[in-house]
């Protein structure tokens, strides 16, 4: 398995992929350390490497140190509280791909580390990366080059280097297929469906108990669930003692192992435009993309895809900036991709219709000439289109103001506005980064001549005061929350309702409404169900009544009750019959009816007939009248069966007699 199999471009700037936010949309302040291993040192060599470290927190620097042992940097990401780790070779801190696994695993779950200089199968030089950021000297020390790797991974330059997630796949579904069973076969089918919705509630309450990322993929259909699927982003192992495989008469569960696609290979930043992605997920899940102009780049859609995937594909194409749904509650799993793409999400106000998505279908088809396959890659589509609608206006404002202005990348600006920063910001921001600047001189450090107590003291001080910092800023951040509440607050005191209000509410009502009109049809439907099996019910009576059609027991029926109604009985199968119920038949010359026959009739001297079975009554089933006449052919030849071997008998004991009497 690669280790390095997934390798996503970081993106343009620090609020592309580091921006954490709050409830208040304060950004919080990013931690990266950089890393470069000094010249000499190797993870090859037997003795340990040594490495150079500067840490970064907000752009500025805040601690550099030189010598540091690979466990010693480990714990400098805990105590400085690191967010990214840059370095220009990730294979500078270990060898080969297991080493890095156990060092990855030793991180914290939040911590990304990042390689400057692009993907390992096509890295650059770290010069052209200290250009590109302005910084035309020659990196001469391992020192300058740690803060450079730092300054590139806060500036998003460079791709980030992930795991290759281990998943698991369960499948519920049928534990038998129902391809008989007459009238019975809808009660067999709604009593499978119930039982699939049932073992699907289980997994999915122990999966959110146990805290587990997962996505879910269900397949309604009357009377319960025709099938569902899981991808729990975990290994097979972690599932062991709380869901294990089943095969019942009814529902199947099957877990197995989930490998991912092959990742596909990253691209370069220039091929990587904002986009808008809109995302119908089920057993088939469609996406489309378009780019910030409205015009589609991709409508395609996969079978039962992970969210892994779906990436990847999306990444190749661009930047997602929106992530839209066609309904306006958004599924989990499209709630899930706008997080992990840090994209916005978009909602309809209300679910898109059916005639208007197909109205959108056929615009894009006529005007671009693509191809919308099926309702998935439709309903994406309906679902893009929306979100561009939605922000088109803001688009065409941001490029009307930008028009004269020369060098400018429109859409990117136009992404971090669509994000919620104000235009000036975004403006102010991309200036100050197109404005070169010499980056301070990270001095190489003499090395004082101290003891191992004064080095334990000095970072002793330096963790406190790692520490004061972010007390200090979350007090900040706590107090303009206050502020803020306390503000909301009185507005909301003095506020009265609005026209807002009002247009929830009628939006609430009309959704109620929705639901109530598809609880009417479906009883309606039901009624209109019960009421052609109640004709027909009718008919047969009529039937029953003129002598057209016979009434049969079933054969536990006959058994528990002791008696048989025209003479014969039901049964599902006949692969064998019984002593006790061939005596039955035989007192009563009966015979049995069944769908499915295994036996000779003539050789178990027992009528077994074939019938179309017109109706099942429960204990009793209606067959046509013909089954008594064919029955009673097979006793007559049953008979003159036992008749000749009667008198084939008979003729053994007189020839046995014969040769007797000529012997003696």
């Amino acid at each position: 398995m690669n280790l390095i199999s997934d390798l996503s471009p970081v993106g343009s700037g620090i609020n592309r992929c580091f921006k954490l936010s709050n409830y208040l949309g304060d950004t919080i302040v990013v931690t990266v350390i950089g890393v470069d291993i000094q010249p000499g040192s190797s993870p090859n060599s037997r003795r340990q490497p040594l490495y150079s470290a500067v840490v970064l927190r907000d752009g500025e620097i805040i601690a550099s140190f030189e010598d540091v042992e690979l466990y010693r940097l480990l714990r400098l990401v805990l105590e400085y509280h690191v967010d990214i780790i840059a370095v220009d070779n990730v294979y500078e801190l270990a060898s080969s791909e297991n080493e890095l696994r156990r060092i990855f695993e030793l991180l914290p779950g939040n911590v990304k580390v990042v390689q400057v200089t692009g993907p390992p199968n096509d890295a650059r030089d770290v010069n052209s990366v200290a250009r590109e950021l302005g910084i035309d000297k020659v990196i001469e020390t391992p020192l300058k080059t740690a803060y450079i790797n730092a300054l590139a991974a806060y500036r998003g330059i460079g791709y980030e280097v992930r795991l290759f997630a281990e998943k698991t796949r369960i499948v519920v579904t049928k534990g038998r297929s129902v391809t008989q069973g007459g009238m019975s076969r809808d009660r067999f089918l709604r009593c499978i469906r119930a039982g699939i919705a049932q073992a699907t509630k289980e997994i999915k309450r122990i999966l959110d108990e146990n805290k587990l990322d997962y996505d879910m993929v269900i397949k309604r259909s009357k009377g319960g669930l025709e099938k569902s699927v899981f991808i729990v982003y975990a290994p097979r192992e972690s599932l062991y003692g709380l869901i294990k495989p089943l095969k019942y008469k009814n529902v199947k569960i099957i877990i197995k192992p989930y490998a991912s696609r092959k990742p596909i290979e990253p691209v370069s930043d220039q091929a990587r435009k904002p986009v808008i992605v809109g995302v119908d997920p089920g057993m088939s899940i469609g996406v489309s993309v378009l780019t910030l102009d409205g015009e589609p780049v991709l409508i395609t859609s996969m079978k039962s895809p992970d969210r892994d995937e779906i990436i990847n594909l999306i990444s190749r194409i661009g930047k997602p900036v929106v992530v839209a749904t066609d309904v306006s509650k958004p599924p989990e799993t499209v709630v899930k991709l706008a997080s992990m793409l840090n994209a916005v999400l978009y909602v309809p106000e209300q679910d898109i219709t059916i005639d208007e998505k197909n109205r959108i279908a056929r615009e894009y088809s006529e005007k671009y000439m693509v191809n919308i396959p099926d309702s998935h890659t439709r309903d994406a589509l309906a679902a893009a289109v929306k979100a561009y609608n939605n922000y088109k206006a803001t688009i065409e404002e941001v490029k009307s103001k930008l028009a004269n202005v020369k060098k400018v990348d429109r859409y990117q600006l136009i992404a971090e506005i669509i994000k919620g920063k104000p235009f000036s910001e975004v403006l102010e921001e991309y200036f100050k980064r197109s404005i070169p600047k010499n980056p301070p001189l990270v001095e190489e450090k003499m090395k004082p001549t101290t003891t191992p107590v004064c080095e334990k003291l000095n970072e002793k001080v330096n963790t406190l005061e790692a520490l004061v910092r972010k007390l200090l800023d979350e007090i900040e951040r706590k107090d303009l929350y206050i502020k803020d509440l306390e503000l909301e607050l009185k507005l909301t005191r003095s506020r009265k309702p609005g026209i807002e209000d009002y247009e929830r509410k009628i939006s609430v009502l009309q959704n109620e409404l929705e639901a109530l009109r598809r609880k009417i049809e479906d009883k309606d439907n039901v009624i209109r169900e019960l009421y052609e099996k109640l004709l027909q019910l009718e008919e047969h009576v009529v039937k029953l009544g003129r002598g057209d059609l016979v009434m049969i027991p079933k054969v536990s029926t006959v058994r528990r009750e002791g008696g048989l109604v025209n003479r014969g009985v039901y049964m599902e199968k006949v692969l064998d019959v019984s002593s006790e119920l061939k005596n039955i038949l035989t007192s009563g010359r009966g015979f049995i009816v069944s769908p499915v026959v295994a036996v000779d009739p003539l050789k178990e001297r027992i009528p077994v007939v074939k019938p179309e079975i017109i109706y099942d009554l429960g204990d009793y089933v209606i067959v046509e009248k013909e089954v008594i006449e064919k029955a009673n052919e097979l006793w007559r030849k049953i008979d003159e069966l036992i008749e000749l071997e009667r008198h084939e008998r008979i003729l053994r004991m007189i020839e046995e007699y014969q040769r007797s009497r000529k012997n003696s």
